[in-house]
Parts: C-alpha cells; sequence; structure tokens
C-alpha cells in the first residue's frame, strides 16, 4: 500500500469523509441523524454533525455543543465547529456554557516566545475558535459575559474570542470592554494572563484611536517582558503613528530577543524607518 492510500485511511479513521460518503446519510430521519452522532465510527459521526447543523433550532445546537464538548476525532470535532458557527447566533449562549471547557489546550500561563505570523492567533479555545466562526452576532454576547463573568478562566477565552471577531470582521464595539478589563486587571498580578491577552485582542482594533492610547501608556509603563512584547505587537497590527510614538521606539532597549523580535515587527507594520536594536 501506497503512503498516499496509507495517510488517507489515517484520516478517515479520524473521522474525514467525501461530499458522497456525506449523500448517503442525507434522507435519514432527524431522530435516526441525532443517533448516528453517538456511532463509534468517526465518519458517521462526522456525517451527522454536517446534517444536523443545516437545521437551526435549540435542539440541533444543544445536541451538538454535547457531543463536541466529548469528541476526540479530530475531523468529527472540526465539523461539529463548523457546524455550529454556521447556525449562527441561536448557537451563542450554549457555546459560551463551554468556554474553557473542553479539552486541556487553552493557555494557563504566560508566553516565552514572540508570536511571529502576521494574522490573528487562532483560538486554543475550541468554544472561543467557534463563536470566532459565529462572528459579529457573537460579540454582544461575549461582552456581557466578559463584564459580568468572575470566572477568570471563562473569561480570557471570551477575551480571544472578541479579538478574533473583531480582526475578522472590524467591528470595534468591544474595544471599551477590552480597555476596562486592561484597567481593571493592570494592578493585579493573579491576572497577568487575562492582561496579555487582553492586550493582544487589542491588535484586532486596526487604525482604533483608544485602542492605541492605551497600548502607548503601557509601552512606557509595563515591565513584563510578554506583555510588552504583545503592546508592541498589537501598535504595529493597530496601524497608528504618531511623532509620540516615533520618539518613544527611537531610544528604545533592550537585551530581550522575544522583545527585540516584537520591535522589529511592529517598525516593518508601521513601516517606520528606525534604527533596529542590536
Amino acid at each position: 500500500m501506497d503512503q498516499s492510500k496509507i495517510k488517507q485511511i489515517n484520516r478517515e479513521k479520524r473521522g474525514q469523509i467525501t461530499d458522497e460518503y456525506l449523500s448517503q446519510f442525507k434522507e435519514l430521519s432527524d431522530e435516526s441523524i441525532i443517533q448516528m452522532l453517538k456511532n463509534k465510527n468517526p465518519q458517521k459521526r462526522t456525517a451527522a454533525a454536517k446534517i444536523l447543523g443545516k437545521t437551526l433550532n435549540s435542539k440541533n445546537v444543544a445536541i451538538l455543543c454535547g457531543a463536541m464538548k466529548n469528541e476526540k476525532a479530530i475531523y468529527s470535532r472540526i465539523a461539529m465547529s463548523e457546524s455550529l458557527g454556521e447556525m449562527g447566533e441561536i448557537a451563542v449562549p450554549n457555546l459560551i456554557e463551554l468556554l474553557g471547557k473542553i479539552g486541556n489546550n487553552q493557555e494557563k500561563e504566560l508566553p516565552t516566545k514572540y508570536f511571529k505570523k502576521k494574522n490573528f492567533p487562532l483560538q486554543r479555545d475550541l468554544a472561543a475558535r467557534t463563536l470566532v466562526k459565529v462572528g459579529k452576532p457573537a460579540l454582544p454576547h461575549l461582552i456581557q459575559t466578559i463584564t459580568s463573568t468572575h470566572e477568570v478562566f471563562t473569561k480570557e477565552q471570551a477575551v480571544d474570542a472578541v479579538g478574533g471577531i473583531t480582526y475578522k470582521t472590524m467591528d470595534q464595539s468591544a474595544v471599551d470592554t477590552i480597555i476596562q478589563t486592561i484597567h481593571e486587571n493592570t494592578k493585579n498580578s493573579d491576572n497577568t494572563l487575562l492582561l496579555w491577552k487582553c492586550v493582544r485582542a487589542l491588535s484586532g482594533f486596526q487604525k482604533n484611536r483608544r485602542a492605541f492610547d492605551l497600548l502607548m501608556e503601557m509601552l512606557e509603563h509595563e515591565t513584563k517582558p510578554p506583555i510588552l512584547w504583545e503592546t508592541l505587537r498589537s501598535l504595529g497590527k493597530v496601524g497608528i503613528s504618531n511623532t509620540q510614538l516615533t520618539t518613544i521606539v527611537e531610544n528604545f532597549e533592550t537585551e530581550n530577543p522575544e522583545i527585540k523580535l516584537a520591535y522589529d515587527g511592529m517598525l516593518t507594520d508601521l513601516n517606520l524607518k528606525i534604527k533596529i536594536i542590536k
């Protein structure tokens, strides 16, 4: 058996299907499809997730969310996330209930490396990633979650989702919420991860003056390396440059290699012709 065939079989074992495979189930009853979501064969679970997502009702949302929470096969999990994302606002309350509760891939501590990619970082929490697929309709619900929940871990995932949606849609209605959360946590040493996530979320608010002003304030006073390099990165992505920023970066010095990378990336994003820190 050649290598490509082996890879195909392995993908099928993880739930990958073709349109032809899916078509054989489209005439099944709703109850049969719901039962198929519990099948031992991950391909059948993928097919069921895709079909259930075509009918917008709260029952299907709850069933898909429950299945996604426990799904191990990657292609089946992706199908559930995509279906819920396509279902739109009706899925949002259930997805918010799942923030921070699927898997164990979420950040638990500040990073040790600067994020070098140009686009917005992919959300590591599956519920947050699915809410980004929903897009703008999820923002009011996420804003409410950030302002009302006392669960810091849940709030962190909601902030990630807000940053992703803002970057994708250019809807900046959550800027006040992110800024207020930063103010509330700037001096709280227990919530540095939340603060870092808020700074990262601001990178999605392109040309937003309020985001820029707060990042400039943090650039002058922040000392924690991960938050400092994220501040530099977000300033580059916000894309505003003025004399104040030019003066600060001209005199900026650091020995931290990750901060140097962030500094260089910011200069590139802003097209600033300033010395590169050695």
